[in-house]
This record gives structure tokens, C-alpha cells and sequence, in this order.
């Protein structure tokens, strides 16, 4: 998952020829007399994009309704930011480089960090001089250099070890892998078994699910759509089940799992030697990490105060309460989603990760644990425990949160799956 961090506001022309100085104008029209200026200038400023959320101004101090539309804004422009960062990733190399230099570079663009289990001085050569996404420039460097992804121990991620499969990874030779966005997908194994006593047969196929490293997908769904034989006959009334879903991982980059291929009529599969299977993948994946920051400790600790909140996209996040329990500070916060697609119910594994930390300059301490106290659909609230500090003076509470939950759909069809 990346790290979300805010952008710098220093001046530059952003795409488009719109710049800092434009930003500042359109913020003065947001205050004129004229309905017709004041929504002009809010339309301009959305249509800018989100590049130009650093140049937006502290709106404190400004007119209630200017302030009302500039949050209109700035939350609008942050959803946009944060679901652009679940859009599949793409490198550009056009020159020769070593397979070390390949990966150094593809986690600079991409944020997906690969790791070499073979030797990084191999020299590699692109094919394609113009942009490509992910999966197929990953599935087209391991062709060429033989080699396999597999996936890190307790770790997310990927490592490239030499290659033991005699099939290629790329979907252009491969019909069977398909591409779905930040996602990739491949049927791995397909096995028929007969029930001797009544003669009935079943058919499983094993699937990998596999995603950007970058990424948190929640929950994942398949739906079988559509079934054809080589010939191009329509089989798909047949399917039963059609939905299946995925069990997730919280410190996994793929699922493989293994899903029963019904159908209505026992010899309908039998009678073929390969099929096409086409669907949906519906995922939940949660946004970039944002460190939501609170300050001056010691003016809250023990004492009633105001809660405080920090809004970010989809996500407002409330510090309620901050005492001493024992040998333990204790921060009470809460946070709410606006649209939680499921992603909150309580068999969720990853609403129980809840890292949090003490810092101050370069020191830093991790929460011990934590205790849930409330969850709802859409928010929960809980009690993060630290070690005691005699002095909080300058120490700040850093509480990561992904900045949305969003709902993503991709129709796939993966061809040729052979029928034993």
C-alpha cells in the first residue's frame, strides 16, 4: 500500500497551462457578488484536477459560503486523487538495463517494490519504447528472462526466482491470464472427478488472483457469466454457481482459490476438450494511507476537550479522548467512512489493524494495543494504547487510516482452459 504523503505547494504550470496564479484567481471569484462568477470559478477549479490541491487556501478565515464551497472542493478533489491511485500503474523504460536497475526503477514509478531472488546484473532489453501497464511489462520481463514471480512469505510483495513453468505469463501468448486493471487472473489447475456410486461428475478450477503490491484489496468476489466450447457454442445458462468468493489476505499480494465449475448437465463439460470463461471481478480495495496528525498532548491528557477531526477524501478521523491508565497513554479515537461497501463488517480482518505511533523529531513509539469499543457499518471507534510518557511536551499522535473504500468492477475472460 502507498504511503500517501501531502504534495509540496511550490509554484509551477500544471498540465493544461493552468497554475498557481490561476488557482488564486479562481479563489478571489469564489467570494464575487455574482451567483453565475462564484459557480464558475467553483466549476474551473474542479476541473482543474487534483494537482492543484496544493494551492488551495486555508479557508478558516474565509466567508461562510466561500468556505462552504472551497471544502466542496477540496473533498471532491481528494476522492478523485485517491481513486486514481487504484488505477493499474505503468512503466516506461526504453533503454537497456540490468534487472536490478529494472526493478529499482519500476518501484520508483509504480510504487510496487519486486525483489531479486536471481542474479540483478542480467542484462534486459525493452521491446516497447511507449508506456505499459504492470502485469504486462512484469509478465513480459519474465518471459524474456525465464524467470517466475512468486509471492514473499508474510510479506507482500513479490520475488523473482528462475522459471519452472513451460506456459508463457503474458496474455498475448497466454489466453488463458487476463489483465483487470491493477489486477491479474489465471486459472492454474482445473481437475473432473466421477462419484462411481451415481455417476456424477465435478469440476474444480483453481484460480490465482493476483494484484499490484501497492494495493489492499478488502474483499473479492468472481461471478461466472458466460461459458463457450472451442467451436464458439454458448453454454453459459448452464453455470450453477455463478458467485464465488475470495477469501482476502491482509499481507498477501494474490488469492488462489479453488472454485467448483457447475453445470446444469453432467456431460455439458465432459463433451469438451477446452472452454472459454468470462465474468466479473468485484473487489473492495481501500485507498492510499494518509497519517492523520494530532498535536499539543499535553494540553488534552486527562481533561475534557473538544473532539477533533481531520477530514481526508472519504474518511473524517475524531481523537475524543486522551488519559493515563496505569503504566499506558490511552488515545480514544473514532472513524467513519462515508461509503464502507462492506469493507466494516466485523469477520474483516483489516479493521483490526491499527498501527499507530508516538513521534517527536526523529524518535518514534509504537501502540502496544488497542481495544475495540464500538463498530458499525460505516464507523468505528477504539482505544489505542502507548507506553506512559512523563512529558508529552512536542510528542505528536500519528494514526494511519486509508482515506476511502472504494468499489471497483472488471469483466474478464480468460480462453482456452483445457478439459481433462
Amino acid at each position: 500500500m502507498i504511503f500517501w504523503k501531502p504534495m509540496v505547494a511550490v509554484f509551477f504550470v500544471l498540465a493544461g497551462g493552468v497554475g498557481e496564479n490561476d488557482v488564486a484567481d479562481w479563489v478571489k471569484q469564489l467570494q464575487h457578488s455574482s451567483v453565475a462568477t462564484r459557480q464558475a470559478a467553483e466549476e474551473a477549479l474542479l476541473q482543474a484536477g487534483p494537482e492543484i490541491l496544493p494551492f488551495l487556501p486555508d479557508s478558516a478565515s474565509l466567508p461562510p459560503e466561500t468556505r462552504l464551497r472551497l471544502n466542496r472542493i477540496r473533498l471532491r478533489l481528494e476522492r478523485q486523487q485517491s481513486e486514481t491511485t487504484l488505477q493499474n500503474a505503468q512503466v516506461h523504460i526504453s533503454q537497456p538495463r540490468t534487472l536490478a536497475e529494472v526493478l529499482s526503477t519500476v518501484e520508483q514509478q509504480t510504487g510496487n517494490r519486486l525483489e531479486l531472488g536471481v542474479d540483478g546484473s542480467v542484462e534486459w532489453t525493452p521491446k516497447k519504447t511507449e508506456k505499459e501497464d504492470f502485469w504486462p511489462f512484469v509478465d513480459g520481463l519474465c518471459d524474456a528472462l525465464s524467470l517466475q514471480l512468486q509471492p514473499q512469505n508474510e510479506k507482500k510483495g513479490w520475488i523473482l526466482l528462475k522459471n519452472r513453468r513451460k506456459t508463457s505469463r503474458h496474455a498475448a501468448q497466454n489466453p488463458r491470464v487476463a489483465y483487470l486493471g491493477p489486477f491479474r487472473m489465471e486459472p492454474t489447475r482445473i481437475t473432473s472427478t466421477i462419484l462411481l456410486e451415481n455417476n456424477t461428475s465435478a469440476t474444480r478450477l483453481q484460480v490465482e488472483l493476483a494484484w499490484e503490491p501497492r494495493l489492499q484489496p478488502i474483499l473479492a468476489q468472481l461471478t461466472w457469466k458466460t461459458l463457450q466450447n472451442a467451436a464458439g457454442e454458448d453454454f453459459s445458462a448452464e453455470l450453477l454457481p455463478r458467485v464465488h468468493e475470495l477469501p482476502v489476505g491482509m499481507r498477501e499480494s494474490r488469492i488462489v482459490a479453488e472454485l467448483p465449475l457447475g453445470v446444469k448437465s453432467v456431460e455439458t463439460l465432459r463433451q469438451q476438450s477446452q472452454i472459454s470463461l468470462g465474468g466479473t471481478l468485484q473487489t473492495v480495495v481501500a485507498g492510499p494511507i494518509f497519517p492523520f496528525t494530532f498535536e499539543n498532548l499535553t494540553e488534552k491528557i486527562g481533561r475534557e476537550f473538544p473532539p477533533i477531526s481531520h477530514r481526508q477524501a472519504e474518511i473524517l478521523v475524531t481523537l475524543t479522548g486522551l488519559r493515563r491508565e496505569g503504566h499506558s497513554l490511552v488515545a480514544t479515537l473514532r472513524y467513519r467512512y462515508e461509503h464502507s461497501h462492506g469493507a466494516m463488517e466485523s469477520h474483516r480482518t483489516w479493521v483490526y489493524e491499527n498501527p499507530a505511533t508516538l513521534e517527536k523529531d526523529s524518535q518514534q513509539i509504537a501502540s502496544t494495543r488497542y481495544e475495540m469499543l464500538r463498530q458499525t457499518d460505516h464507523e468505528i471507534a477504539l482505544d489505542i494504547y502507548f507506553p506512559w510518557q512523563d512529558d508529552l511536551h512536542g510528542w505528536k499522535l500519528i494514526y494511519p487510516r486509508a482515506v476511502g473504500i472504494y468499489q471497483i468492477e472488471y469483466p474478464f475472460l480468460m480462453k482456452d482452459i483445457p478439459i481433462p
